[in-house]
C-alpha cells in the first residue's frame, strides 16, 4: 500500500513526528503555558480559524470534515462506542490498514524514522481495531464498514517519555482486502490515560480517497485543538509522490513535497502572523527524508 493516508499525516513542529496531530497539540500546550505565565492572555483567535481553500472541491470536503469534527467533539462516546460491535476478529494487517492506512513496516519506517532522526526513541506500544458494522469474511471486512481503532505510541527524548493515545472512528469500504472509495476518520488524541477519560480537548479528522489500497486524488486532514487549528491538503501526484499544503488557522504556512512517504524536494515555509508578530519564511531542500543542498532540488521557489 502506497500513497499514505492518515497515519502519515504526522507533523510535529516540522517532522513527520510528533505524529499526526501533535503539531497542533504541542503548539496548543505551549500557548496554554504562555497564557498561564503571562499577565494578559496570549491567545490569537486567528490561529483557530478555518482556511479559505482556493479549490472549491477541497473547500467542500473541508466543510464536511469540520462539521463531522464538531459532532465528534460534542459526543466522542457515540463515535467510539466500546460496547457496540460485531464478532469479527480482524487480521493484524487489516487493523493497521483501518487505523493507519499503511502496514506496520511502513508506519515504523515513515513515522518512526522522523523521531529516530531527531535522536528520539520511538515505539508503538499497541494497536487494535474492531468492526462496529459491516460484513466480515475471513477476518477482513468486505464492502462498506464502520470500525474503531486505538493506537498507543511513545517517544523518549532526554530521558523523558511522552505517551500518546489515539482513538479513531473509521468509515470506509474494503474490497478484496484493500481500501476503496472514500474514507472518513475522526479521532481524539490524548497524552495520558487520565486525560483520555476526560473531555477531548484535541480532535482530528481525515477524509481521503483510495483505489485498490492506493491513496488517490486529494485528501483533507484537520487537527483542532480549540485554540489552534491546522489543516493539511494532501494531493497525490503519482509515482509515490505527493504534496502537502498546510494552513495554520486561516494562513498558508507550509508546502512540502514527499516521495515514498519521506520529504523529497522543497519544503517552503510561508510567513504567518502570530500574536501580532510575523514569522519568517524559509525554504529547505530534502532528498529521501534528509536535508540536502539546494542544488539537489533545482530552481529554488519564491517564499
Amino acid at each position: 500500500m502506497t500513497g499514505y493516508g492518515y497515519g502519515s499525516y504526522g507533523y510535529g513542529s516540522s517532522v513527520v513526528g510528533m505524529a499526526a496531530g501533535a503539531m497542533a497539540v504541542g503548539m496548543a500546550a505551549e500557548m496554554a503555558e504562555a497564557d498561564a505565565a503571562a499577565a494578559t492572555p496570549t491567545q490569537d483567535t486567528r490561529l483557530a480559524l478555518r482556511p479559505s481553500l482556493p479549490d472549491s472541491q477541497n473547500a467542500q470536503v473541508e466543510k464536511k470534515l469540520s462539521e463531522r469534527l464538531n459532532a465528534f467533539r460534542g459526543s466522542p462516546g457515540y463515535f467510539l462506542n466500546a460496547d457496540a460491535g460485531t464478532n469479527c476478529v480482524l487480521d493484524e494487517d487489516i487493523k493497521w490498514q483501518i487505523s493507519e492506512q499503511m502496514s506496520e513496516t511502513e508506519y515504523n519506517r515513515i513515522v518512526g524514522s522522523s523521531f529516530r532522526d531527531s535522536g528520539m526513541d520511538f515505539r508503538v506500544e499497541s494497536i487494535d481495531a474492531s468492526l462496529l458494522d459491516g460484513t466480515c469474511a475471513n477476518n477482513v471486512p468486505e464492502g462498506p464498514f464502520t470500525a474503531k481503532s486505538r493506537i498507543v505510541w511513545s517517544f523518549t527524548n532526554s530521558g523523558m517519555t511522552t505517551r500518546m493515545i489515539v482513538n479513531r472512528h473509521v468509515e470506509g469500504t474494503i474490497k478484496n482486502g484493500d481500501l476503496n472509495g472514500e474514507l472518513i476518520m475522526t479521532a481524539r488524541q490524548d497524552s495520558t490515560e487520565s486525560e483520555e477519560n476526560g473531555p477531548a480537548t484535541s480532535v482530528n479528522g481525515f477524509i481521503g480517497y483510495f483505489q485498490d489500497g492506493e491513496a488517490v486524488g486529494t485528501g483533507i486532514f484537520i487537527q483542532d485543538a480549540q485554540i489552534s487549528r491546522s489543516t493539511i491538503v494532501r494531493e497525490q501526484l503519482g509515482d509515490n509522490r505527493r504534496q502537502d499544503t498546510m494552513y495554520f488557522g486561516d494562513q498558508l504556512h507550509q508546502e512540502t513535497f514527499y516521495k515514498n512517504g519521506l520529504k523529497h524536494g522543497w519544503m517552503i515555509t510561508h510567513p504567518i502572523m502570530m500574536y501580532g508578530t510575523t514569522s519568517e519564511g524559509s525554504r529547505a531542500c530534502y532528498q529521501n527524508g534528509t536535508e540536502a543542498p539546494d542544488t539537489a532540488c533545482g530552481t529554488p521557489p519564491t517564499t
